[in-house]
């Protein structure tokens, strides 16, 4: 009979989740030779093992500008990475896949033998070149709205904020549980979902989970509007 062989094989190690890998490194790049040995040693793993390393980055433009850190130099010891247009960068849509050229090759026949494909897909492109032109001072400012953001939120009774943790333009806030608004809880009571999105003045953020709350500040948010996103916060406590 056949011996079946039901062995699992690793073949890439991959970073992922942008706060995360700030957090973790903020305390690195202060300290250029222990970011060289992070990365060193993530790079012998993979290197001893025979995988590749892969940055999922999503936002590793946000984590850029959080860092004060090149992206090249965030990306020098992986063999590729993606990244999203249409978050920090706030493009329509769109993403990117680099590495070196015998990857990328594979990457568009899969791609092909998914089905996968669009024509006029210049049109996206362009704007993400505007993207990656032009974008990289509006990230400075998302961040700052946030930490503004976050320090106004700590201000407020029965909310609560890690400040120490707010380091791209994504924050999350608790409030205490006694402390929930009958506003609040007339949104949320049938709710057994998470994350369930929450409405307040044409104010739209995520509930992640029981009594933690997910705010994102963008392209589309100048200080104006974390003014009145302050005034619908109250709304939720009690």
């Amino acid at each position: 009979y056949l011996k079946h062989n039901y062995k699992l094989f690793t073949i890439m190690l991959s970073i992922n989740e942008m706060e995360k890998y700030v957090q973790s490194l903020k305390y690195l790049v202060v300290f250029p030779d222990k970011t060289t040995k992070f990365y060193q040693s993530l790079r012998k793993i993979a290197d001893d093992n025979n995988i590749k390393l892969h940055i999922d980055g999503a936002r590793i433009f946000n984590a850029s500008v959080a860092l004060n850190e090149n992206v090249k130099k965030l990306v020098e010891n992986v063999n590729s990475l993606t990244f999203c247009l249409s978050k920090g960068l706030s493009a329509p849509v769109g993403s990117i896949i680099c590495g070196e050229e015998k990857f990328i090759y594979e990457c568009r026949r899969i791609r092909k033998a998914l089905g996968g494909g669009m024509r006029q897909a210049g049109i996206i492109a362009a704007a993400g070149i505007v993207s990656l032109d032009t974008m990289i001072d509006q990230i400075k400012k998302d961040h700052s709205n946030a930490k503004k953001l976050a320090k106004e939120i700590s201000g407020i009774d029965g909310l609560s904020i890690d400040l120490e943790n707010i380091n791209t333009n994504i924050l999350y806030f608790d409030i205490h549980p006694q402390r929930r608004s009958d506003y609040l809880n007339k949104q949320t009571l049938k709710n057994c979902i998470y994350p369930s999105e929450i409405k307040l003045n044409n104010i739209h953020f995520f509930e992640s989970y029981k009594n933690r709350f997910r705010l994102v500040t963008h392209s589309g948010i100048n200080e104006s509007d974390v003014e009145k996103l302050l005034l619908a916060l109250k709304k939720i406590v009690k």
